[in-house]
């Protein structure tokens, strides 16, 4: 039997991954690990290779290509990447990052991570705005399948672009085995200690934007911090969005510059230990994908309040205090009780760690090749 050969297309890998990101690194070395049935190769840049944590013997599994920027790297998928379709008698052709070759002899598969490029279009420059909208529906109408990382944004491909329900397959996102309940750790106060922790806190991570409901978190921290007499503090970790300064003029205005910290992007080695520091995780979001972060949280054992809406309660379920996003004293609320009620706190921290075992990177690269085999067998 012909083994048949699968290139996946990791050249949209930042150097600093996050959210679909995180997915491309580790999505690549499970799939490599398990597959045996097919040929698989991984399209790169040379200087991404450790960023997938595999040893060297993989290397000959990689085709690397030139990191040439983003906007030249838009050319080389649909010119160059078509040649080496053809060079390497490539099978199959993934795009992990919503887009695909136009001109492919071969079969394609799309990962769509989410819809903000329809939904929030303010939030994107414009020439991505017209890039990504481009490629969506592209790969919608003419990839032979799609990948959606949670059932949220397969209902928006199909709500949105009227897509084919039979091609999109949901295959949610998972949690490195690092993200797990640390107990007494050295480490613990040196991360502390490095990003210049305070010893109780609120945690906030992730790109810090409108769409993902700052301002909200703050006013609803400042409402509890009026009712309580708390020594408990806010960290919002992650790097700048848009309308950042908004943010910042918040925090002044509530005189909450001294319990209000913003340590930055945190190092992926030290998320592990950031999760076990917090006391609560929020993540208030309007909209996402998947939400990668609350289940990191979840897996530390650090108990989450998040959104009613878009995908987090598809995983989060009852292992969560689920909030309306637009709802200020929901959350406040939700604060109180968690912060306030010991053996709650206990409760909510053992049920994440439950629910998120059910989230492996195993169970998403194994799905992921079913699909590849059943689209092949076709």
């Amino acid at each position: 039997m012909i083994r048949k050969r699968i290139l996946l297309d990791a050249t949209a890998l930042p150097k600093k991954p996050v959210g679909a990101g995180k997915y491309i690194c580790k999505i690549i070395p499970e799939i490599l690990k398990i597959s045996s049935e097919h040929e698989i190769f991984i399209l790169a840049h040379p200087d991404d290779f450790d960023l997938f944590s595999l040893p060297d013997e993989y290397r000959n599994r990689f085709l690397f290509t030139k990191d040439l920027g983003r906007g030249l790297r838009i050319f080389a998928e649909q010119f160059y990447y078509p040649y080496l379709i053809k060079k390497y008698n490539i099978d199959l052709f993934h795009g992990l990052h919503y887009s695909i070759p136009i001109i492919a002899s071969c079969k394609t598969i799309s990962t769509i991570h989410d819809m903000t490029f329809f939904l929030f279009p303010k939030k994107h420059l414009w020439i991505k705005k017209i890039y990504f909208r481009f490629f969506i529906r592209y790969s919608s109408k003419y990839a032979d399948k799609i990948i959606a990382i949670s059932d949220s944004t397969k209902k928006d491909l199909l709500r949105i672009l009227k897509g084919d329900p039979l091609k999109i397959v949901t295959v949610p996102l998972a949690v490195d085995p690092s993200f797990h309940k640390i107990g007494t750790d050295h480490q613990l106060s040196s991360v502390r200690q490095k990003y210049q922790l305070p010893e109780k806190f609120i945690l906030f991570v992730g790109l810090i934007e409108p769409r993902k409901n700052v301002g909200l978190l703050i006013r609803s921290f400042a409402a509890f911090r009026k009712e309580n007499n708390d020594e408990t503090h806010l960290v919002i970790a992650g790097r700048w969005g848009w309308e950042s300064e908004a943010i910042l003029n918040l925090v002044k205005n509530l005189k909450l510059s001294e319990f209000v910290h913003f340590p930055g992007y945190i190092e992926q080695i030290d998320m592990p230990y950031i999760y076990n520091l917090a006391t609560l995780f929020i993540y208030p979001s309007i909209y996402e994908g998947f939400g990668l972060p609350v289940l990191e949280a979840m897996a530390s054992g650090t108990p989450v309040i998040t959104s009613n809406i878009s995908s987090m309660p598809e995983f989060v379920g009852d292992a969560g205090v689920l909030i309306e996003p637009d709802n200020q004293d929901d959350l406040t609320s939700a604060i109180h009780h968690l912060l306030i009620h010991d053996e709650f706190r206990k409760e909510m921290s053992e049920k994440a760690i439950l629910q998120a075992k059910q989230y492996t990177w195993t169970n998403t690269a194994t799905k992921t090749m079913k699909i590849y085999s059943e689209l092949l067998d076709e």
